[in-house]
C-alpha cells in the first residue's frame, strides 16, 4: 500500500480507500502534485490532491506542451517519465539522441547512462542531454 496526501472525495475509486487522513493506494506507487483532469493514464491513481503512478518513474519540472512523449505523463504539476532517469535542465534542441526525453524544462537519460560535461556527443555515439553527453554504459 502507498499512502499520501489527498481528499475523502478524490479517494473514490477502484484499488484505493479513505483512512480519514490519508488516501492509500493498493500498490507502490511514486506520488507527486497532480490535477485530476490530467492524471490519466499510464496506471496512474489520482488521489484528490496527488498524481501517483507505478514505480519505477521520475517526475521533474516540465510544462504540459513539452511532456508529450509516449513514454511520458503530464500530471498537471509535473512530467513523469517511465522508468529511473536522470535529468539534467535543458531545451529541447539539446534534448537528442537514443533514449532520451525530454520535459519542456529538462533532458531525461536513463539512469544507468553515463553522462560528462561535452560537446560533439553525436560524434562519440552519444545523446545530448543539456550540456552533457550521455551513453550507455558497456
Amino acid at each position: 500500500w502507498t499512502c499520501v496526501a489527498g481528499t475523502i472525495g478524490g479517494c473514490n475509486g477502484k484499488d484505493k480507500f479513505w483512512t480519514g487522513t490519508y488516501c492509500c493506494a493498493e500498490k507502490p506507487m511514486h506520488c507527486v502534485g497532480g490535477l485530476s483532469s490530467a492524471c490519466q493514464g499510464h496506471g496512474s491513481v489520482f488521489t484528490g490532491t496527488k498524481c501517483c503512478l507505478p514505480p519505477p518513474t521520475t517526475c521533474v519540472a516540465g510544462s504540459m506542451n513539452g511532456c508529450d512523449g509516449k513514454n511520458q505523463l503530464w500530471t498537471g504539476t509535473y512530467c513523469c517519465v517511465d522508468g529511473a532517469q536522470q535529468c539534467y535542465p535543458s531545451a529541447a534542441s539539446d534534448c537528442k539522441g537514443p533514449y532520451t526525453s525530454f520535459t519542456g524544462s529538462q533532458c531525461c537519460v536513463p539512469e544507468d547512462f553515463k553522462c560528462w560535461y561535452g560537446s560533439n556527443c553525436e560524434q562519440q555515439g552519444a545523446s545530448r542531454a543539456g550540456v552533457n553527453c550521455c551513453s550507455q554504459q558497456m
